[in-house]
């Protein structure tokens, strides 16, 4: 259980990283070449899935008991949140430009050892 507010800083982690790899990617001056509704969905999905990750962190620190019970609501939560970071580690190393990530190597290790850490967790 005391693995739980590691896992909710590691997400809040995320969140606030997310500001910073945005810009280091170019993110918001691609969405000036495409279509304003393009750029206005992608902008809500990426606050979407912050908002999703501030939810796993706020389930990890107030209902930590329920989580690592493994019965009801507790036990569904948990699942949701491994098949998660499960599915961004596999997104991670299986999905994303590989010449990409070998030229970020640092950021690449450190984000797929986050999501790796978080699905065990």
């Amino acid at each position: 259980m005391m693995v739980l507010p590691a896992a909710a800083a590691l997400q809040i982690g995320l969140v606030a990283a997310n500001p910073l790899l945005v810009r280091m990617l170019g993110l918001w001056s691609d969405h000036r070449r495409a279509s304003p509704i393009a750029g206005q969905i992608h902008r809500v999905h990426h606050v979407y899935v912050a908002g999703i990750l501030l939810v796993f962190a706020v389930l990890s620190l107030t209902f930590p008991h329920d989580l690592a019970s493994g019965t009801g609501i507790g036990r569904f939560l948990s699942i949701v949140m491994a098949v998660f970071w499960g599915a961004r580690f596999a997104v991670q190393r299986l999905y994303y430009d590989p010449a990409y990530l070998r030229t970020h190597r640092l950021g690449d290790v450190f984000f797929s050892s986050v999501f790796a850490v978080l699905f065990a967790i």
